[in-house]
């Protein structure tokens, strides 16, 4: 069941500490991509513990907190309601749907942004829209009238609300050169929205209302973002990648000033002044179906895009409107660490058995000679369809009393994980086939009664067709040679 959690002025609920009076809410919208399926850390996690480690009291907010079956889902079937983040240590709220569309978003009743920004009332919108709009064949020219639209809603439903609009990212399910023109008209667009819409104020709250989770103006609390004067203009901003350094302490756009009190997010620089600004996670950003690269397939992202992702819209928010963001951490993989094989035997094959990885596609079960290097093991992987880990699997081809190391490896599609502790196991030898049943010795056999006719005598049986064949072959072999 998905949950929907919406803070309330003032009211910090139990468990969820980074619910606090002076929190900067942010609403995150997006499709799968954002949403994240079974296993993921998402890059919702990275921004969030950036902005936490930079010393901003973060709500996410939003109707949503699930994950999207990576599993279960088909392309036309999308299952969600999932809960398996690989660390739920955040705040994991979003409106995030598998599947959606900016036109959605823009115009359907039941899914439209605007009326969620005028409900949650969000500091910052980040959005992550448009992939699936051009997967459906719509043009990028339709695309791009439909963020004009999605803008123009936006702010009218809450003026001066500060918007962080992510390119769409290569996919291999769009051709490359629509992704390109389409980015190029989300520029214009952006630059077009900034010079007709009024920029925020440097310290001014969206509508100045001083609502929930709004940021004071400079020097009036915390939760204040200081923006600048610059001429509004189109405003795109790199991410600088995963690892990329923060301002220092005291220096810079969007450093602390000292003396703050933890959460605040007062700024001293001056941000570049528009309502509007644009993150570009796609330089460099890998997106090939036939190996890990930044998505596990294609499309979706894999623990390194996640943080690109993340690295693009903390620095955008860093340098537009100043708010204190902390270089991201690495991550070697996206998916929790498989455990021990449970080894057992079942007459003279090894039985492995382990819980199952949050969404896995298959699993690579690596054993070696015990002592030898794992570098010369053999992996036999399987696919979670048919196989399923809720079953014995059986593991055959080892040398009968020999010493094995037996670990597992979940992977989801292209990106594996990282493998199991191992378990040692002993090879058995093959299993004794039960005896050929002992027929009666002729003495044994039953007397025929009184004129009861003798048995006919069985038939010999022919030889096997191969046996001839075998022959005829050699006997050509022969005379070819001869």
């Amino acid at each position: 069941m998905v949950v929907g959690l919406v803070a309330v002025a003032g009211l910090v609920a139990a468990d969820r500490p980074w619910v606090r009076p002076g929190s900067v809410r942010v609403l995150l919208v997006g499709d799968s991509i954002t949403q994240g399926s079974s296993g993921d850390h998402t890059w919702r996690r990275h921004l969030w513990r950036s902005l936490a480690a930079g010393g901003v009291r973060a709500d996410l907010v939003g109707p949503r907190d699930d994950l999207w079956d990576n599993r279960r889902s088909s392309l036309t079937v999308l299952i969600d309601g999932e809960q398996t983040y690989a660390a739920p240590d955040f705040d994991t709220d979003h409106d995030a749907r598998a599947g959606r569309t900016l036109q959605e978003a823009t115009g359907t009743v039941a899914d439209r942004v605007a009326d969620r920004v005028a409900e949650l009332r969000p500091d910052y919108l980040v959005v992550a829209l448009g992939v699936n709009d051009l997967a459906l064949r719509r043009t990028p020219a339709e695309t791009a009238a439909t963020l004009r639209t999605f803008l123009t809603r936006a702010h009218a439903a809450r003026p001066g609300l500060r918007i962080v609009l992510l390119k769409v990212l290569p996919a291999a399910l769009v051709p490359p050169a629509t992704i390109t023109e389409y980015n190029s008209l989300l520029d214009l667009v952006v630059q077009e929205h900034n010079r007709t819409s009024t920029p925020p104020r440097p310290g001014a709250t969206p509508e100045g209302d001083g609502g929930p989770g709004a940021a004071p103006e400079e020097g009036r609390g915390p939760g204040a973002a200081s923006v600048g004067g610059r001429p509004p203009g189109a405003a795109s901003v790199g991410g600088g990648g995963p690892g990329a350094a923060a301002p220092e302490r005291g220096r810079g756009s969007g450093a602390l000033v000292e003396g703050d009190r933890p959460g605040s997010i007062r700024g001293r620089g001056h941000g570049l002044g528009v309502p509007v600004v644009v993150a570009d996670a796609g330089a460099g950003y890998d997106a090939s179906s036939w190996y890990c690269g930044d998505t596990w397939d294609g499309v979706h992202p894999s623990a390194r895009g996640e943080l690109r992702i993340a690295a693009a819209v903390a620095g955008a928010m860093r340098a537009a409107f100043g708010v204190p963001t902390a270089p991201l951490p690495a991550v070697v993989s996206g998916l929790r660490v498989a455990s021990p094989p449970e080894v057992g035997r079942d007459g003279g094959t090894l039985t492995l058995e382990w819980p199952d990885v949050p969404g896995a596609t298959r699993y690579a079960v690596e054993f070696r000679v015990a002592g030898a290097p794992w570098s010369s093991a053999a992996t036999r992987r399987l696919p979670v369809q048919p196989w399923t880990p809720d079953r014995p699997y059986r593991l055959t081809g080892l040398d009968p009393g020999l010493s094995y190391d037996v670990r597992v490896r979940a992977e989801k599609g292209t990106c594996p994980g990282p493998p199991s502790p191992s378990t040692p196991a002993l090879a058995p030898a093959p299993a004794t086939p039960d005896p050929a049943p002992v027929r009666p010795a002729p003495s044994e056999a039953r007397p025929r009664a009184s004129g009861e006719a003798s048995p006919r005598p069985r038939a010999r049986p022919h030889p096997p067709r191969t046996i001839g064949l075998r022959a005829e072959l050699s006997y050509a072999s022969a005379r070819i040679r001869g």
